[in-house]
């Protein structure tokens, strides 16, 4: 079971991992659901309370074998390709017997 967060309760979120000098990472599997249950765009949910990584799975997104990594903060794109190339997050690795497409935007 999902939890629905408001714009404002996302804005509180941030303010915690500022204070606690964590990072805001997003998980957007149902980010779509959220913006249209809210009723908002999906910038007001994401890079407009500060989110630091977003993850999109694209099974649940309606794509087939596709995924994507979003950095709206620039300071993650050195230690992310690291950490896919060290965890063999690979397309060329084929793990798991399926095609994994990792796409990384950088978002200014």
């Amino acid at each position: 079971m999902g939890a629905l967060y408001t714009i404002n309760e996302l804005k509180a979120l941030r303010k915690v991992c500022d204070t606690y000098q964590l990072i805001f990472h997003m998980d957007g599997c149902r980010l779509y659901n959220a913006a249209v249950a809210l009723d908002c765009d999906l910038k007001d949910i994401t890079w407009k309370v500060n989110v630091d990584i977003l993850s999109l799975g694209g099974t649940k997104n309606g794509c087939l074998c596709a995924e994507a990594v979003i950095l709206f903060n620039q300071d993650f794109k050195e230690p992310l390709s690291f950490l896919q190339k060290q965890s063999l997050n690979l397309a060329s690795k084929m793990r798991f017997g399926k095609l994994v497409s990792s796409l990384l935007l950088l978002v200014s």
